[in-house]
């Protein structure tokens, strides 16, 4: 179906697939611990807030990141088109590579679209299953916090460093925007 390799996404495919849904996830899960972390340390946690907070920010997450996801690879496939037209290996060489193209802009914006809300609601599932609203923010911000950490992880394979210690880089990162959350809910 992929392109007479037996794979059922081409090549491509697979690999805007995996950007995405890495880039997507991060912002997601970096949002959702700032709006967690926001109203934990106002010291005033209202799980309707949170999860009205959370949900909206899902949603329009959802729209920006499919609508970005489209136009960048929307973009990328226009300004690739070349004329393949000297023999007929070439015309259907072409023609596979445009319909593979489209196969790559669906699965991005699919990709793009889901990714960042999977740890929002993931995000919110203490807040359906603890009564106390701040013990569900902690849970929360646990979840979010080994998101991030694998997240890290995730981005250092493949390079010369430790990807754990890389990890360890994200979870600093974490950290700090928990620090800077405290300090503005104190000040406003």
């Amino acid at each position: 179906m992929g392109g007479g390799t037996g794979q059922l996404l081409p090549r491509e495919a697979i690999q805007a697939f995996k950007r995405y849904v890495v880039l997507s996830m991060f912002d997601g899960t970096l949002g959702g611990y700032g709006i967690i972390a926001g109203n934990f340390f106002s010291g005033s946690v209202s799980r309707s807030a949170v999860i009205n907070s959370i949900l909206g920010m899902a949603m329009a997450l959802a729209i920006s990141s499919a609508l970005a996801a489209y136009e960048a690879e929307k973009s990328a496939s226009d300004e690739g088109e070349e004329d393949y037209t000297k023999n007929l290996f070439e015309v259907v060489y072409a023609y596979r590579r445009k319909r593979n193209k489209r196969v790559v802009l669906l699965s991005a914006v699919v990709a793009h679209t889901l990714s960042p809300v999977i740890p929002l609601l993931t995000a919110l599932v203490p807040y359906f299953v603890v009564s106390d609203p701040y013990a569900a923010s902690v849970y929360s911000l646990f979840v979010l916090t080994v998101y991030v950490f694998f997240f890290g992880v995730f981005m250092g394979a493949g390079k010369e460093a430790n990807p754990w210690l890389n990890g360890l880089r994200y979870l600093a990162l974490t950290f700090f925007l928990a620090f800077v959350c405290s300090l503005v809910a104190r000040t406003v």
